[in-house]
């Protein structure tokens, strides 16, 4: 029996001998399934209930059925006589929860047991049958009213979370449980025009913590936000910590607290009266604007709201030291959001436990204030050294809460005024370039990692992935190698840079950073965004690290993360986000620009070589649109994987320096069908020669004669620096010769050639836009990309491809040369050559891409010259029996003109064999027929078959990235455990030696393509 992979999880492991009941009566499958698996099949095979039930029995279980379905849950009715549980967590769509619960045997079994719930309840006697409830989690699902009978009988209740209802009146429900409460969470029903949330405790209650969830990641509009009304006493005598999200707050003022003043310092008076008793109040608004005072009588007579920034000066001169605010500006799913932070210092102790994993903190909270911490209370925990750290203070200088603070901590030595000291007594780092290990997992390597930085202990020496690959493989032909001799390498402090783009060519003339339009530029100056969490970094590469003249032992030192995540700067250079246009599925898309990526700056390395770095999704810019400038961490790995997968393959293409995880979540519609969600968020360093793309030609070509001119001035600027040959064939050219025109050529050159290398390992971009090719004939913008294993020449990876698949594998030249059709087009009409001059240039395309094509199918074939014949009878082969594009070419080298003795009669070759699995006799004639055709080659050209195997295995890589390996990994990754991740980026990394590769890296995808794995989306 296989049973499906599920959506409940259960938690402790069950005992052993459970899992001998299992092995004994049902199918090994569902033991291996894990204990899902064993769940199900102890409830559906009544052969085993009986048994399995008593087992089940013994051991308290914590299950998760949240995002169960109705048939899930019922599986629970068949052993809720021997089942005992301790956690229960239904979701709102669970109708049938209820009954569940009232079932006589559920309470008989884990009446005294169950100590946290999530349901569903509208009986008033339902929860009465378990006394020992410690948490629980009320879902209105279709009650839209909670009755206060439902609460009583429950002395041991502690936590009660009240989620969806649209009236929910605390002052009748919470009395049942005033005596033992102490954590309060309210999350209204978001609706389309927002409703109103009145915040009234009975004078009983006292909690340490209350906390309104707004869903900002979830609703759509600024209107469908909750308001909230909240009574004085509330904020003052009634909680110990208060922490509320809405998109507008509203106040009702006590006579007892002000009179006749001004808001701001009516509310700084309320909170900071002695008979105050909150340590912690978090305000995080929509309508950031002002605090709104209800007007219950004229005696109380307010001019205005309160505005936020007027207000924290206020709170923070009546506080005199016993009390701070600050004031954060974030932004949450589509929203801008302001966050009021307060901290009362005199009642806060210097170790913050309010008792909640979730939020504690051992930092004081000076500390946290001055630092500007991120929130404690809505979920993310920092650990001491990071707390301690003051990130804030170092990236937002001159912010309203840094001006306020006073006194701060010591500056650390990773703080940007202290790094030249810091750099000064460090030791060096980077050992000779012979003693770098492989794997950076040696002894010296580790121990000159930790003596670099204390912080870096925890940072596994193998981040830094550092595997060469052969110097005889393929990859030896890529371009834009550095020869990454280790000579002249620097810390991060001493990375040097020559910023020549933003020097030479025109910025934006403002410095807002809002989606707009920018005009008369090729830039804009944009600082990254900090996330305010703890970032790790998860992977870098020692080539690439070399690559641009630094030491690759600097990715572990906690500033790396920092810097590299977009959480602090890098003092040398200033960033920026590059203006371009371009057609996007064949139509004009207008200004698209850098919308999540921004560019530190070009680093010089010791030859003199300048490396453009740059962010990928370290904030917005004024080219984000309508998105937040993020990435998460499924794509980020995607792109880190590819970047230095395809440069060990020989394809010209964009670096990846580093993969760095921000700690803070990212909500995205992976397929934009409504079902958004948190992932983890990460930034990718990408490092290129140049990011320029055709596109950035065509915005300025397409805009009239106000900015036509930016199109000579970026052409000028390439040939100055990617192409000076062509400047010297000027020279000396006389006036025939126009520079422009040679520039067009080459660049259609590169670009067949790129397209060529693509073919033969089988990649698919994806998104083949004209914004998506680089004028230096690089891959770049690794997004819904995916390499072809089952042969299909209308393959494509990107689901919003299928309709048309446009850019599939057999069109991707095609694709090439109508891109470059465009860029010719938009030099044209920037006055650099006419289309008599472009024609040539264009047909070189062809010229060179069939040239090209040509050369590496003969290499992989294993022929001195191509044979159109041979390779198109493989391909059709391939495709009738969707046999693996790598893996067929791969096994080519094992075949000899001469059958084997190894080879069956009748049969196949083994490693053929092996790769196409069982065919019946009539596809096994048709390969042994092309076989014939084949050897028959082999034979006429007489090529020794050891030179021609070392040829074939240069050119047909044993590894590639497959997709369905990647979703396993970044599973792993998202868990916290990057072992997979570097193991996998070591085996790339030589992909044409093929040894020590798991084989389940090798293993094809299935024959039909599954959205998520083999079918991708552009969300990231």
């Amino acid at each position: 029996m296989k049973v499906a992979p599920s959506r409940i999880a259960v938690c402790p492991p069950l005992p052993v001998h459970l899992w001998a009941l299992i092995a004994k009566h049902a199918h090994a499958q569902a033991a291996a399934d894990g204990p899902v698996a064993a769940l199900k099949t102890a409830a559906t095979l009544l052969t085993v209930s009986h048994d399995v039930a008593a087992a089940v029995g013994e051991v308290p279980l914590r299950l998760d059925f949240s995002a169960a379905s109705e048939a899930d849950l019922e599986l629970l009715r068949p052993l809720a006589d021997t089942l005992s549980i301790d956690t229960l967590l239904l979701g709102a769509q669970h109708a049938s929860g209820e009954s569940l619960l009232r079932l006589p045997a559920v309470a008989a079994r884990s009446g005294g047991s169950l100590r946290r719930l999530a349901a569903t309840v509208a009986c008033t006697d339902t929860l009465q049958r378990f006394s020992g409830l410690q948490e629980l989690h009320l879902h209105a699902g279709a009650v839209e009213q909670l009755y206060p009978a439902v609460l009583q009988g429950l002395p041991s209740l502690r936590h009660l979370g009240l989620h969806g209802y649209k009236n929910v009146d605390l002052e009748q429900v919470l009395p049942n449980v005033a005596d033992t409460l102490q954590v309060l969470e309210v999350t209204p029903q978001p609706e389309a025009m927002g409703c109103s949330l009145e915040l009234r405790l009975p004078p009983t209650v006292r909690l340490q913590r209350l906390t309104v969830h707004g869903s900002f990641e979830r609703i759509l509009s600024l209107f469908a936000a909750p308001q909230v009304r909240m009574e004085a006493s509330v904020l003052v005598k009634q909680c110990a910590e208060v922490c509320i999200e809405a998109g507008m707050a509203v106040w009702r003022p006590a006579a007892s607290y002000c009179r006749r003043s001004h808001a701001a310092v009516a509310l700084a008076r309320m909170l900071l009266h002695p008979d105050a008793t909150w340590r912690r109040i978090e305000l995080r608004l929509l309508d950031g604007t002002c605090l709104q005072p209800i007007e219950q009588n004229p005696v109380y007579i307010f001019y205005d709201g309160v505005r936020l920034e007027h207000f924290v000066e206020e709170f923070n001169r009546l506080g005199r030291g016993e009390a701070r605010a600050s004031l954060q500006q974030s932004r949450i799913g589509l929203f801008d959001v302001d966050t009021l932070m307060l901290a009362s210092l005199s009642r806060l102790p210097s170790s913050h436990s309010p008792g909640d994993a979730r939020f504690r903190c051992d930092a004081s909270s000076e500390q946290l204030m001055a630092a500007g911490a991120p929130s404690l209370l809505f979920g993310r925990t920092l650990t001491t050294a990071a707390a301690a750290r003051p990130v804030r203070h170092l990236i937002q200088r001159g912010s309203t809460a840094a001006a306020s603070l006073g006194a701060r901590p010591a500056p650390q030595p990773w703080a940007t005024g202290a790094w030249s000291a810091a750099a000064a007594r460090r030791q060096p780092t980077c050992p000779a370039p012979a003693a770098m290990s492989s794997s950076s997992g040696s002894g010296s390597a580790s121990a000159m990692a930790a003596a670099a930085s204390p912080s870096a202990a925890g940072l596994a020496p193998s981040t830094v992935i550092d595997v060469e690959p052969p110097a005889s493989s393929a990859a030896s032909t890529a371009t834009g190698a550095s020869s990454g001799s280790g000579a002249g390498l620097t810390t991060l402090e001493e990375l040097q840079f020559d910023n020549t783009f933003t020097r030479e060519l025109p910025a934006d003339d403002s410095e807002v950073n809002r989606p707009r339009q920018v005009n008369g530029a090729i830039f804009s100056w944009v600082t990254p965004t900090p996330t305010g969490t703890e970032p790790t970094t998860i992977a870098c590469s020692g080539a690439v690290a070399r690559m641009i003249g630094l030491d690759p032992q600097e990715c572990l030192r906690p500033e790396f993360a920092l810097i590299f995540s977009g959480n602090a700067p890098l003092p040398q250079s200033r960033s920026y986000a590059q203006c371009y246009g371009g057609h996007q599925f064949g139509h004009w898309a207008g200004q698209l620009g850098d919308g999540r990526a921004i560019c530190l700056g070009q680093a010089v390395n010791g030859e003199g070589e300048r490396w453009e770095l740059q962010l990928k999704g370290a904030g917005r810019t004024p080219y984000s649109r309508m998105a937040d400038g993020r990435a998460v961490l499924r794509s980020s790995i995607r792109e880190y994987i590819a970047s230095e997968a395809m440069h060990a393959l020989g394809v010209p293409t964009t670096r990846a320096l580093s993969l760095v995880s921000t700690g803070d979540q990212v909500y995205r519609d992976m397929f934009y069908n409504g079902n958004a969600k948190l992932e983890p968020g990460a930034v990718v360093c990408r490092v290129a020669k140049s990011f320029i793309r055709f596109g950035t030609f065509q915005l300025p070509a397409t805009r009239g004669p106000n900015e036509v001119g930016l199109v000579r001035i970026v052409a000028d600027y390439v040939l100055k620096h990617h192409y000076p040959h062509l400047l010297e064939g000027a020279a000396s050219g006389g006036q025939a010769y126009n520079a422009y025109a040679a520039l067009l050529r080459e660049v259609a050159e590169r670009t067949a050639r790129l397209f060529a290398h693509w073919h033969r390992i089988g990649f698919v971009h994806g998104v083949l836009n004209t914004d998506n090719l680089s004028i230096l004939g690089d891959t770049i913008d690794y997004g819904p990309y995916g390499f072809m294993e089952r042969f299909d020449p209308d393959f494509t990876p990107n689901t919003t491809d299928l309709p048309g698949r446009r850019y599939c594998f057999r069109d991707q030249p095609e694709i090439g040369q109508w891109n470059l059709v465009q860029l010719a087009r938009a030099m044209i009409l920037g006055g650099l050559l006419t289309e008599e001059e472009a024609a040539p240039a264009l047909g070189a395309y062809a010229d060179t891409l069939t040239e090209s094509y040509n050369a590496t199918m003969a290499a992989k074939l294993g022929l001195a010259e191509y044979d159109r014949g041979i390779a198109g009878g493989l391909m059709r082969l391939m495709y009738e029996d969707s046999a693996d594009y790598t893996n067929t070419f791969r096994c080519l080298s094992s075949i000899t003109a001469e059958p084997s003795s190894e080879e069956a009669e009748g049969g196949l070759p083994p490693a053929l064999a092996e790769v196409l699995g069982p065919l019946d006799e009539e596809r096994t004639t048709a390969w042994r027929q092309w076989l014939e055709l084949y050897r028959a080659r082999l034979a006429a050209e007489a090529l020794p078959h050891v030179d021609r195997a070392a040829m074939q295995d240069s050119a047909n890589p044993a590894i590639i990235p497959r997709n369905h390996v990647m979703v396993d990994i970044i599973g792993e990754a998202e868990t916290g455990n990057y072992e997979p991740l570097h193991r996998y980026m070591r085996a790339l990394l030589s992909p044409y030696s093929g040894e020590g590769l798991d084989p389940a890296w090798l293993e094809p995808a299935p024959k039909q393509c599954r959205l998520g794995v083999e079918l991708l989306s552009c969300s990231s």
